[in-house]
């Protein structure tokens, strides 16, 4: 068979055959394509053509194949499974698993969601390890060239070749010890830019998120401590006259635990998004597919199950 009429075999043609082969006649192997009598002939006369052979012979008992028939009918059942798999979907099988998933996400992560994420994956596929990697600035830029299979984080620049789903989204509040001066609010503009603040960096230029939103309005506030870890940066508010920015999930989870005040932000800015990330090659991967949804379910059910009033 030469190059061109290789070229004219698809899946439909080679399915046909194995039907004209199995059943003997064009009726019944029309009837299995759902096509009519004169479109199967149609059909049989352009697999002959490919083939070189009449393939199939009008006889008494219906359709014989011709010894090129016979010849070909292992190749093509063979070509019908490897087509069928190329096409079809590969299953996963959670309880099967025995390999890793990486996944990175920074403290404030790992300490109010990973516990939920990692028993949804526990209950399903048991032999899964789960590697978990700390946060680093500027992850989601490079994500796509590591090794690393999800990341849990807020909205920041990202690589084209890296997706995001928004989760959830709330907004920014500012958060101080109980007994700050401004704990009894409101707090306004000036007073807000007049506090000393801790900054948590964030991104490739190190700047928090309401920062950068500041800085692009021309307004400068006092940062007096840089943390990069979030409870850390919690944990100094008390006895300390620091103002921190930060979500208002985030603040309802360490209210009571820090004894800390908070109030609604001066000035509007955009919602915080909680968001989970993964390098776009893996987008239908199966089993990558599977832990998103199962991380999804689980980080679902903690925004919306664990709030507490702010």
């Amino acid at each position: 068979m030469n190059l061109n009429r290789a070229r004219q075999l698809d899946l439909q043609l080679l399915l046909a055959f194995r039907h004209l082969y199995q059943l003997r006649g064009l009726t019944r192997a029309a009837s299995q394509m759902n096509l009519s009598q004169p479109a199967m002939s149609r059909v049989l006369a352009k697999l002959r053509d490919i083939f070189a052979d009449p393939l199939f012979l009008r006889s008494h008992q219906g359709l014989q194949p011709t010894p090129r028939a016979t010849q070909l009918l292992p190749q093509v059942q063979s070509a019908i499974e490897q087509m069928q798999a190329l096409i079809e979907e590969t299953r996963y099988h959670p309880a099967e698993d025995q390999g890793r998933l990486i996944l990175c996400c920074n403290d404030f992560a790992a300490n109010q969601l990973l516990p939920a994420i990692c028993t949804q994956l526990k209950q399903q596929a048991p032999g899964l390890t789960v590697d978990i990697r700390p946060w680093t600035p500027g992850l989601l830029m490079t994500l796509a060239s590591t090794s690393i299979d999800m990341a849990l984080c807020l909205n920041e620049p990202h690589g084209a070749d890296v997706t995001l789903e928004t989760l959830y989204s709330d907004p920014y509040v500012v958060v101080m010890c109980a007994n700050h001066p401004l704990a009894n609010g409101p707090v306004s503009q000036q007073s807000y830019l007049a506090a000393e603040h801790i900054l948590i960096p964030m991104g490739t230029k190190q700047q928090g998120i309401i920062e950068a939103m500041l800085a692009s309005q021309g307004i400068v506030r006092r940062i007096a401590l840089r943390v990069p870890y979030l409870l850390a940066a919690l944990a100094m508010l008390p006895g300390n006259p620091y103002l921190l920015t930060v979500p208002s999930w985030v603040a309802s989870c360490y209210k009571a635990q820090f004894n800390l005040a908070c109030q609604p932000l001066p000035f509007a800015t955009p919602d915080a998004q909680y968001c989970l990330a993964w390098p776009s090659r893996l987008q239908n991967e199966p089993r990558q597919r599977w832990a998103r949804e199962q991380a999804s379910l689980a980080m679902h059910r903690s925004f919306t199950g664990g709030q507490q009033e702010v």
